[in-house]
Order: structure tokens, then sequence, then C-alpha cells
């Protein structure tokens, strides 16, 4: 209800009835009113004050507007004092004395109560005074209300304490190439870096690392290298590599740059890709020729093409026409690029270890892309990332890391495993891919390197990858050949890949340097499982039983 313009009301205590007259609120334009007839009281005028309406003031003038509470003087000072911080409700209830009060404040219309009247009404007054007030001041505190209601408790409670924050250790820098050859030793096994004044633990198994490297000097080729990699964890167990000095053929061999081309290693990635769209190993590809090369006319199906074979034994035997055709045929336009970025190509993975990505291009026409599916163009690898290659095949694809140090040095590798946005194949994928590969090293190209294994890799199932390419450079003619697997293929503990370049005069070719690695391995395994065993204490003998 809107309210009339503020007036300067006049209050005035109970003077002597016989000696004073009523007094009368006049508006601020007019003279002031007259003052007692004693001259002892002097009305003490209120300076106007107007705030502007709210809900609560509003509420309440009108309750004061409406109530039929005869409020005396006494009561009227109190509410008048309490009601000081809302200036609207002040001025209601002077208005409300005017109403109620038409003795000291007459107005046309009200009758005039007696003194026994106002008396009567007093206490009542003086307890609805009192009333008006506490909901007043309530009304005056809630003004702003939180928007949350909080408990006594609550904000009495201090705020609760933030949790420290977790420590986290410095990732040191990648590990160099030329930092693993000068690496020794470390009171733990592992290889040591003296890169700052305190040496730095690796994840590399010192005495595996010392036997690999003696059978690299010992075979005696232009180039070797050997990577040993847990499939689990991502931990670079070795890191080996022999060269002949003086020979130009092994000159560009290296561990971390993909200084030569991927070969048929590739074909694991094509396999892959026409798994995840699709195509069964049992799935059938008729061809002709193709055995050591890849050209047009071997992608133009012909009536003669009666040779035809599964996609788990085109992979086991490299059969490169029959690959090309299954890629032609099956696979849908950038599949096999997403496959290749799946498998680490063309991107830098999360690594301890300095390298530099391998690339991978399958662009162009028919023919361009069939040789980027069967590696004879387009594609390069260093022996670090054939064996994270491997290693992701053999994890089911969980694998997104390369780590190198100790992790009682550095973060634990599930606590970093790289970006979440990561690419990775399907563990389907990488299950089916598992058993495939298996066939290489039984009835495939790896089967006559595998048939005359080191003790430890007896009655083993290993599966594996066999590549080989041939080029020329001038005068230098340079033979590569690759292997990449895993060991036991069903419950992989290690995934590796072996890289070997030969000149003219070849002298062993990578399946065999990795079977080597691997019985070398086993060995070193087996070794560490003895040492750890306690052994068991020997039985007493009871004297009663040895038969005399």
């Amino acid at each position: 209800m809107p309210l009339a313009q503020p007036h300067n009301w006049i209050v005035q205590t109970e003077p002597d009835p016989a000696k004073t007259r009523p007094i009368r609120c006049q508006d601020p334009q007019q003279p002031s009113p007259q003052a007692p007839i004693n001259g002892r009281h002097r009305p003490v005028p209120l300076k106007p004050h107007f705030d502007g309406p709210s809900r609560h003031t509003a509420l309440y003038t009108t309750f004061l507007r409406h109530s039929h509470v005869d409020l005396g003087l006494p009561s009227a000072y109190a509410l008048t004092a309490a009601l000081t911080p809302i200036p609207l409700l002040r001025e209601a209830t002077l208005a409300k004395l005017k109403n109620t009060h038409p003795r000291r404040y007459p107005a046309p219309g009200l009758r005039t109560k007696s003194d026994a009247e106002r008396s009567m009404w007093m206490p009542l007054s003086v307890i609805a005074a009192l009333a008006i007030a506490a909901v007043a001041l309530y009304a005056v505190r809630n003004q702003n209300p939180p928007s949350v209601p909080v408990s006594r408790s609550a904000k009495s409670s201090p705020p609760p304490a933030l949790p420290p924050k977790p420590i986290v250790k410095p990732q040191p820098l990648p590990i160099r190439e030329d930092e693993l050859r000068h690496a020794v030793a470390g009171p733990t096994g592992n290889l040591v870096i003296a890169r700052t004044a305190q040496p730095q633990a690796t994840s590399l198994d010192s005495l595996l690392q010392r036997d690999i490297q003696r059978m690299l000097d010992q075979i005696g080729v232009a180039y070797g290298s050997v990577v040993l990699i847990d499939p689990q964890t991502g931990q670079v167990l070795a890191m080996a590599e022999a060269r002949q000095p003086d020979d130009p053929v092994g000159a560009i061999g290296s561990l971390t740059k993909p200084t030569v081309p991927a070969a048929s290693v590739i074909k694991v990635v094509t396999a892959a890709a026409l798994l995840d769209n699709g195509v069964s190993p049992d799935d059938l590809a008729c061809f002709h020729g193709g055995l050591h090369g890849l050209d047009a006319s071997h992608l133009k199906q012909r009536p003669t093409d009666r040779r035809c074979e599964t996609l788990t034994l085109a992979l086991a035997r490299s059969s490169n026409a029959a690959i090309a055709r299954f890629a032609l045929r099956d696979l849908p336009a950038g599949a096999l690029h997403k496959a290749a970025e799946a498998f680490g190509f063309n991107r830098k993975v999360p690594s301890d270890v300095a390298y530099q990505p391998s690339r991978f291009e399958d662009t162009g026409s028919d023919l361009d892309r069939a040789r980027a599916a069967t590696g004879f163009a387009g594609s390069s690898l260093s022996p670090l990332h054939a064996a994270w290659l491997a290693a992701v095949v053999a994890s089911d694809g969980k694998l997104k890391r390369i780590s190198a140090w100790d992790p009682a040095l550095t973060l634990s590798a599930a606590a970093d495993i790289g970006p979440v946005d990561a690419p990775t194949i399907k563990p389907s994928v990488a299950a089916t891919l598992r058993q495939m590969m298996v066939a290489t090293t039984e009835i495939g190209t790896g089967r006559h390197s595998f048939a005359r294994r080191p003790h430890a890799l007896r009655g083993m199932a290993i599966g594996g990858k066999t590549g080989s390419l041939s080029a020329s450079e001038g005068e230098i003619y340079r033979h590569v050949s690759w292997f990449v697997g895993f060991a036991p293929a069903h419950q992989p503990k290690v995934a590796i890949a072996a890289m070997v370049i030969n000149g003219w005069k070849w002298k062993v070719k990578a399946p065999t340097v990795a079977r080597d690695a691997l019985g070398l391995f086993f060995e070193r395994a087996a070794n560490k499982s003895a040492q750890a065993t306690p052994l068991a204490p020997a039985a007493e003998l009871d004297p009663r039983s040895i038969a005399l």
C-alpha cells in the first residue's frame, strides 16, 4: 500500500491536561505548532526520511494500518526507537500513532478515547509493540538472506583444511642414445647414467644388456641392434647395438632413428587395419606372383589366379600380392593411415628415450597404396619403435608409453600413460593378431630360424613378423632384415625387435639374432627366479626309519 509523503511529526510527552491543549501535526510548509501552555514541554521535531519501499516494510506498514490495537505513548516511544534502522517503518509507526491517538493527533471522523480506555489497553499495547519490534528486527537481519542455508555449526566451525598437494617427482630428461653407450652397472643391477653428480638408474638390466652386447659383437655384422620391452609396463629392458667401424654399410644404423625402411613389418599394421574393418583371419585372397616384389600386374585379377591364401597364412608367409589384394579390396580410404597412427607412426609416442618418430604414407594410386601396405615404400622404422609396436600387440593395445627410468626414481608407469586421446587398437584385434603372428615362427618365414631353439625357448609359442628389403646406394649394397615379436604368445612377458644390416656378404639375419636374444632373456629370468626362491630346509630323518 503506498504511503503519503513523509511529514515532520511532533511527539509530546504527557503534560498536565489542565495546562495544555491538543497539538496538531502541521505540514512542513505551515508554521510550527504552538508550545505547551506551561512551557515545560518542548516538542522535538523528527526529520523526515524515506529510503523507498521494500518487501518487508510494505508488509509491516499494512499490518500497522489495519491493526486495532490502541498504542500508548510509552509503547510508541519504544516502538519508534526499535524501528529506527528502518526509516519507512518508523514513518508508518508514527502515522499509526496519529490515527490511534486522536487526542494527541486529532483527525476528522475519529472518536477521542478517554484516559481510562487508554490505560486499559496499555499492557496490551506494550506487548504488541515489543512483538512488532522483534518482527521488524528479524526483517532487518534477513533483508539479504543467503542463497544456501548455513547451519549455526557450519558458521562457527572453521573451513575444512585443503588436502596437501601430492609431491610429484620431476621427470628426468629423455635418455639419449650416446648416454646408453657410456652407462655402467649400478648397485641394483640396472644400468646407471652418470648425467649429474648423483647417477640416475634406468630400467635396463645390466647383465642382460651385457650378454646381448657380447652376442652382437661376436656375430660381427655390419650393424645389428636388439631392443627388449616389457609389454605390461612399457619399461625398456635392453637396448644394444654393434657395428663395424670401418664398414660404410652399417653407418646408417641407429637404435632411435628411422633410418631404414620398415619392409614387411608394416604388414602387421595392415593386418590390424583389416581385422578392424571386419575381415576374418580365414578370409581368402587369390593372386599370382609377388613373391619378392610387387608391380601393377600383380594387382589385376586374372582367371589364372589359382593360388589362394587366408589372411593368417598371407601374413605368416609375407605374401606381397595377397596382402595387396586384401588392402585394396577390403580397406576404405584412410583406414590404413589410421591404423598406422595407432601404432605410433607420424606422431610422437610419450617416451623416456629420445627418439625420432617413424613415418608412413599411403597416398597416391592403387599401386602406391599397395606398396605402402606391403612395406615396399612410404614407411620407415627404428628398432625402438619396432619393439614398442610389438609390445602394443602383446598388451592388447593398452600400452601408450615407453619407459626407461627406474620406477623408484620417477613416477610409476600407471601415473603417466601419455595423452588420453592417443589412438590405439582394439583388444579383440590385438588378441586375434597375436594368434596369427604365431604362424610366422611355425609355418611362415621365421620357421627355419626358430626350428633350432635355445633350451629356454623349447615348447614355447612365439609370435612374430619378419621383414627384409635390399637397396643400393651407389656402390654400397645393403640388405636390411627385421624381426618383431613377443614371447610367450598366450601371456607375453617380453616384446622384441631385432634389426640387422648386411652387405654383399651377409652372416646372419634378424630372426636368428632375435631367437638368441630371447633365449638370453628367459635364461636371465630363470636365474632371477631361482635366486629369489629360498631353499627349503632339509627334512630331519628319523633314525628308526633307516633300514640297516
